[in-house]
């Protein structure tokens, strides 16, 4: 199962760049590495297919440089390369659906994918609101496998640090229990471990509208969707996260989930609107709650359901 925007994006580069014999230096350069047994070099890609996350846009935006790391296998422009490889993008994506290159890519992600050659010679990869709707489902749904813990170094101020994440943790769950009190979801079972919780109702969460828009609209909203994408590419990249990112990155959840939690308080005019809203407005609750009890625990701390 992929698992994070990031390793769909380098799988997707991979998959279709290496099956162009005209690409000779991208297969020069994954050769630098060596190769496995079976002939397949993915295992080494992580090294030489770098994305970063643009964070100066309110959008879901993913850079890689690959074609810059290109240039230096050939004779050839990097504005070239990058051109030749969006066009290749692009027609594996208008193309999805007729077993082209790597069908078993998820349709929403891949349908819901702009790709673009930028002057600088970059590309971007743009998920819009169906892709980032595919991620939520993942996070809803996926029982994270447990990294190991890591120590934390003195820090100062460090179990004031935590009790600010427990607490927004705890937050979560007691929103949680209260909207299924109020009938607003049903959880399956409201008295278990907060890590076993699954709606009942709503079965399947509506996270778009009428428009293929994400009913989560709002910048804090969207500002703790971004940050769920990014704790989720960080977590499961092959170099695992020292212990003060890993706090840095926590703490920036929690900060945000307060943010939430302040502009959009469960009663009062919030409870009149839409259901399908609602629904998703508490399912980005949970989802965040299982994001800070993943972090919580790879520092070793607990991740209370209640202060």
């Amino acid at each position: 199962m992929i698992e994070a925007p990031v390793q769909l994006l380098r799988i997707i580069l991979y998959e279709i760049v290496r099956t162009e014999e005209n690409h000779f230096e991208f297969i020069a350069l994954l050769d630098s590495d060596g190769d496995t047994p079976t002939g397949d070099k993915l295992p080494f890609v992580p090294v030489k297919i770098r994305f970063k996350r643009l964070s100066t846009s309110p959008r879901v935006i993913y850079l890689s440089a690959l074609p810059h790391l290109l240039t230096y296998q050939s004779q050839r422009k990097t504005t070239q390369i990058a051109s030749e490889i969006v066009t290749l993008l692009c027609t594996y994506i208008t193309g999805y659906g007729t077993e082209f290159v790597y069908p078993e890519l998820p349709r929403e992600v891949v349908r819901n994918l702009a790709v673009e050659a930028l002057p600088s010679g970059l590309i971007a990869f743009e998920l819009r609101d169906g892709a980032i709707a595919y991620w939520l489902n993942l996070i809803l749904h996926h029982t994270f496998i447990r990294a190991s813990s890591v120590s934390l170094p003195s820090i100062p101020a460090l179990s004031s640090r935590l009790f600010a994440i427990q607490h927004s943790h705890a937050r979560c769950c007691s929103l949680l229990r209260l909207a299924h009190r109020e009938q607003l979801i049903i959880l399956n079972q409201p008295d278990a471990e907060p890590n076993q919780w699954r709606f009942i109702s709503p079965a399947t969460i509506s996270w778009l509208d009428a428009s293929s828009q994400l009913h989560l609209k709002s910048s804090s909203e969207r500002d703790l969707v971004s940050w769920l994408l990014r704790a989720l590419d960080a977590i499961v990249e092959p170099s695992p996260l020292r212990a003060k990112q890993i706090l840095l990155l926590a703490e920036e959840g929690s900060r945000l989930f307060q943010v939430l939690h302040q502009t959009h308080p469960l009663f009062g005019d919030f409870r009149t609107q839409p259901r399908d809203r609602i629904h998703a407005h508490l399912a980005l609750v949970l989802a965040t709650q299982r994001m800070l009890s993943q972090l919580l625990h790879q520092l070793s701390a607990s991740a209370p359901k209640e202060l």
